[in-house]
């Protein structure tokens, strides 16, 4: 064997450790990117929905502005009686009542400097907080709304209008409502209370911008009424998505692209202020590993690579000493090795090393001892031969002898005697087969039949392609001697009939099966604890089965009272004197 030729266990188990380091590095670098990862997500999306949620805090509080303004005003009773009072008067109202009116409007104002205006429209007067801006709005074109005719005429309370245009630059958010402190006549009395629209779209645009976030305020239809990225979001109207359909938290796929979504509404108006934001410009601030990370997985391997070639170095120089001092012992020598190492096990090795040296120079003198033995040992077994032999003519002699003196059964007693032990010996081999096997019991039978003067009738069963194969020899025997000595009362008169037949079972398995009607026992495993005149007990011929064949295989018996006892041999189909199980 070439062991020049293989590679060195120590370069294997060092790439290995190696390796193994450099994967547990790997790992636990990815566990602290992964974490790295998750922690800049988290503080990523914090941001986003924070700068979001800022906006919707800054869009409640003008929207809740407007409306608590007129709300405050609609239930404030001596407003309500001056105005009602103004009525009553001709010709231009008392400075007086203008100047309370105007007072209690200035202070309402002065709740939220986001309001544009505040108007208080009577049956036939305008109050207004500031007269300076839109007189033509105010006194000719908001009375002529739909809308404010059903206030006036007390179909509705309030309504709010998200747009209203003024100027091509310029729209207003109204609230309107009427007096809630009067009962209801047929003309109402109606406070309008408007918000540049400029204001709510700079509480839009004022959301991050970092990763191209698109904002849209939506009304409560869902009509679009603000879009810091109208091109985008006209786009999605465009192609059918409903934005308002969109959930907080979730990610959406919208024109082919995965966008994060922010949603909240407001709760006042019923508005949704939605931000989405597309997830590949956020995975750009998950995903960005700091240079630092990189450097110290580079050196953590580094420095895996140096420890590890360092203590295989420590470890190799003496095994190398011991394979060294083995590939010189292969060819022919058997000398011990000096190894000093200060590791327990290359020094246990070594101790071992020569402990197995010395005892192969024991075992190779006891081989060469053995030899010479087993040549005396030939010798004797040669000469044993002879005395078989002397046996077979001696007996032969006697049967020719029985024939002359006109004795047939004495000549044919010896017969199946000589008969009964040359198959007995065969040549000192353990396998038989099964022909040879039941030849061997009907010279048995022959015998206990002369001997006896039995009455017991013995019958065989088996197909010449059984009787080719292979089995223990002295099984069947045993069997067919309890059946003359035990099976049968003296005295029956019934015939007494045993059939030893020989089949296969399953296409694998050959059966021999030894059955009598004779007496029966009651119990069939107890057969396993006695021995039989022949000296061989049945326990002992299962455990040899067993021992040739395997533990799958061996006797089974089944008997009962009066209706006779079957024993069954089960072993593998065996075709040579070689094969076993």
């Amino acid at each position: 064997m070439n062991f020049a030729k293989r590679r060195s266990l120590i370069s294997d188990l060092m790439v290995c450790f190696i390796g193994l380091m450099v994967i547990v590095v790997i790992c636990i670098s990815g566990i602290f990117y992964n974490q790295l990862v998750n922690q800049n997500k988290k503080q990523t999306l914090d941001k986003f929905e924070q700068s979001f949620f800022q906006a919707h805090t800054a869009l409640e509080e003008s929207l809740s502005g407007m409306i608590t303004t007129a709300t405050t005003l609609s239930t404030n009773n001596d407003l309500a009686v001056m105005v009602k009072e103004g009525h009553t008067l001709s010709g231009d109202q008392p400075m007086e009542v203008r100047s309370a009116v105007r007072s209690t409007i200035v202070n309402a104002v002065n709740l939220n400097s986001n309001l544009a205006d505040v108007a208080i429209y009577g049956q036939d007067t305008l109050y207004r907080y500031n007269e300076s801006r839109f007189n033509e709005v105010y006194k000719k074109r908001l009375p002529q709304e739909p809308w404010f005719t059903d206030l006036r005429n007390g179909k509705i309370h309030q309504v709010i209008i998200p747009e209203y245009e003024v100027s091509e630059d310029l729209e207003l958010c109204i609230f309107a409502c009427t007096f809630l402190s009067m009962s209801r006549t047929s003309s109402q009395d109606v406070i309008v209370v408007t918000l540049d629209n400029k204001t709510l779209h700079k509480i839009v645009d004022d959301v991050d911008r970092s990763y191209l976030t698109t904002v849209c305020l939506l009304g409560q239809s869902g009509d679009l009424l603000y879009s810091n990225h109208p091109d985008t979001a006209g786009q999605l109207v465009a192609d059918g998505f409903e934005l308002s359909e969109l959930r907080n938290g979730q990610e959406y796929h919208i024109a082919g692209q995965k966008y994060y979504i922010v949603k909240s509404t407001s709760a006042h108006t019923g508005w949704d202020l939605i931000a989405f934001t597309k997830a590949s410009d956020l995975n750009q601030a998950f995903y960005s590993v700091p240079l630092s990370l990189l450097i110290g997985c580079l050196l953590a391997v580094a420095a895996c690579v140096l420890l590890s070639m360092w203590f295989f170095r420590a470890i190799s120089r003496p095994l190398r000493e011991i394979v060294t001092a083995i590939d010189q012992t292969i060819p022919h020598n058997f000398e011990k090795v000096a190894i000093d190492s200060p590791h327990k096990e290359i020094q246990t090795i070594a101790t071992a090393f020569n402990h197995l040296n010395g005892n192969i120079v024991h075992y190779i003198d006891e081989i060469q001892r053995a030899e010479k033995e087993k040549h005396v040992t030939e010798l004797k077994l040669l000469e044993a031969q002879i005395n078989p032999h002397f046996i077979y003519n001696t007996l032969d002699s006697v049967r020719w002898m029985a024939v002359i003196n006109n004795d047939p059964v004495v000549a044919e007693m010896v017969s199946s005697f000589s008969s009964l032990l040359r198959i007995s010996l065969s040549s000192g081999k353990e396998q038989i087969t099964v022909a040879q096997e039941l030849e061997h019991v009907r010279h048995y039978i022959n015998i206990m039949q002369i001997r006896y003067n039995s009455e017991v009738s013995v019958s065989f069963e088996a197909a010449p392609q059984v009787c080719e194969f292979y089995t223990l020899k002295f099984i069947i025997q045993p069997f067919v001697e309890n059946c003359f000595l035990h099976a049968f009362e003296s005295g029956e008169m019934q015939q007494k009939q045993v059939l030893v037949k020989a089949h296969i079972l399953e296409g694998s398995t050959l059966a021999i099966e030894i059955s009598d009607n004779g007496k029966g026992i009651d119990a069939a495993a107890d057969l396993y604890k006695n021995r039989m005149r022949s000296g061989i007990g049945i326990k002992n011929i299962n455990e040899r089965i067993q021992l040739y064949y395997g533990p799958q295989y061996g006797i089974d018996i089944s008997s009962a009272r009066g209706r006779g006892t079957t024993v069954r041999i089960q072993q593998p189909l065996v075709r040579s004197q070689e094969e076993k199980s």
